[in-house]
């Protein structure tokens, strides 16, 4: 998935908070600063300005974490692009936190935020995989594959992605690939043994 493409829907999601939820939570300058900060990053991203970006993400953070509850819609949305540019930033353990805190917060009762969620688990299990975890690279992969599975079906892309990701990390660890009713199945034994 395109980061260009994440940091726009993520920006267009805290655009929409700004204008439906009551302006009265943070100041008027505080809600203008954090939506400049906000759209500056996406900008530096798009020139590949990535520490450029994290600085003012970071900065738009901190604004929204000492204002708002660890639930509120922008402060999630704030964790959301700092996890993917330490990622990008190849920041893998600041990522790592910001992910886990995003998965947290992140609400679930909606179908846009259960997919957020999946985006997350499964960046989160690319980390681990690019750093040899494969446990838990295997965890979060697989928690990410049931959400697609279950919200986009077997033959959405977002699924096919994250099946091939499972399958590229049963290569690495000297397993054999396989298939999404596999995936199933072994998920399913393993919730029974728990």
């Amino acid at each position: 998935m395109s980061g260009q493409w994440l940091f726009h829907r993520s920006f267009t999601v805290l655009s929409l908070v700004f204008i439906i939820l009551r302006p009265s939570v943070l100041s008027a300058a505080d809600l203008q600063e954090v939506y400049v900060l906000s759209e500056s990053a996406v900008a530096l991203v798009q020139r590949r300005h990535i520490q450029e970006a994290v600085m003012a993400a970071e900065h738009a953070y901190a604004i929204c974490k000492a204002e708002l509850s660890p639930e509120h819609p922008w402060r999630i949305t704030c964790l959301q692009m700092l996890a993917e540019l330490y990622r990008y930033d190849e920041r893998y353990d600041k990522a790592e936190e910001f992910y886990k805190q995003f998965i947290q917060f992140q609400n679930s009762d909606l179908p846009s935020g259960l997919l957020d969620k999946a985006l997350a688990l499964n960046n989160l299990a690319t980390i681990y995989h690019e750093q040899q975890q494969f446990d838990k690279a295997q965890f979060y992969y697989n928690q990410a594959f049931c959400i697609y599975q279950e919200m986009l079906g077997s033959s959405h892309q977002y699924t096919k992605n994250c099946l091939e990701n499972i399958n590229m990390l049963n290569i690495a660890m000297g397993s054999e690939t396989i298939d999404a009713d596999e995936i199933e199945r072994r998920i399913i034994i393993t919730g029974r043994n728990q």
